[in-house]
């Protein structure tokens, strides 16, 4: 039942973005423009430097690594873009109270009215990124490899999901346009590079507060890490799967009990 709902949503908003297909195609083109901006940006920074590595990292696995979080990300913001304005449209305009008339979950129809197929362009190029990256680090792309990056992807991009969900949920106790949710975007980008390079309290936050470098450097540094890393990193990168179950847990406990204290905002 629930895929055929989320079904007919996508078909839903499959038409309505299908009317307006220039603007449609404009906003994957934009998106597309600047991921691939972010992508020369990065190349820029080994150039303009003249380095070819970061630490034990040569550049291709930096890129390598940064192709595999514009993917979980892009999976994130596929479904996720609907919490970014929760409080400012669910909370303070009311429109919860419509959603919970309707017999079908509010945080599915919360998720599946944010759908966005315009990220796919950026899933796309994030993909032909680490194809490339691959090529130039000499790693073989076989069926088990490529079911291994699917599955740590998915699981990088529902942490992703948790956490922004769990930050969501905070409105319904601290009723706010736009909440905490924005700086907390920021901090994604460190989850793009090896967080030994970066000071210990910011690899504690990355690991175990707000876990973003399971969204990038550890299940991509899984797939060609090599003797690059230690045995103990190696146990822990492989965690990323159990990471995104406890997140999601976590999230969906704070949301029900955030739900259960919502009052309607009345008339």
């Amino acid at each position: 039942m629930l895929v055929r709902i989320a079904w007919l949503y996508f078909i839903q908003y499959l038409k309505v973005k299908l009317s307006y297909r220039w603007d449609f195609l404009s906003a994957m083109l934009a998106d597309l423009v600047g991921a691939a901006a972010q992508l020369a940006f990065l190349v820029g920074i080994f150039a303009g430097v003249g380095v070819d590595r970061i630490g034990v990292w040569p550049k291709e696995a930096i890129v390598f690594i940064f192709g595999f979080s514009m993917v979980s990300w892009s999976l994130y913001e596929t479904v996720g873009t609907g919490l970014y304005r929760f409080g400012d449209l669910y909370i303070i305009e009311g429109r919860l109270d419509q959603l919970l008339l309707r017999p079908v979950a509010p945080l599915t129809q919360i998720l599946m009215n944010g759908f966005n197929i315009s990220c796919l362009p950026d899933i796309l190029l994030g993909s032909a990124v680490m194809s490339w990256s691959a090529d130039r680090l000499g790693f073989v792309w076989g069926v088990p490899e490529i079911l291994a990056a699917a599955g740590l992807a998915i699981s990088a991009g529902t942490i992703v999901l948790s956490v922004f969900l769990t930050l969501t949920a905070f409105h319904f106790w601290f009723e706010d346009r736009f909440g905490i949710q924005p700086p907390v975007y920021n901090c994604v980008v460190f989850g793009r590079y090896p967080i030994e390079t970066f000071h210990p309290a910011i690899r504690f936050l990355l690991r175990f507060v707000i876990p973003f470098a399971f969204i990038g450097y550890y299940p991509a540094g899984l797939l060609i890490a090599g003797d690059r890393w230690t045995p103990e990193t190696r146990q822990f990168a492989m965690a990323t799967p159990l990471v995104a179950l406890l997140c999601a847990s976590v999230a969906l406990l704070v949301w029900r009990a955030g739900l259960k204290r919502y009052h309607s905002t009345g008339s």
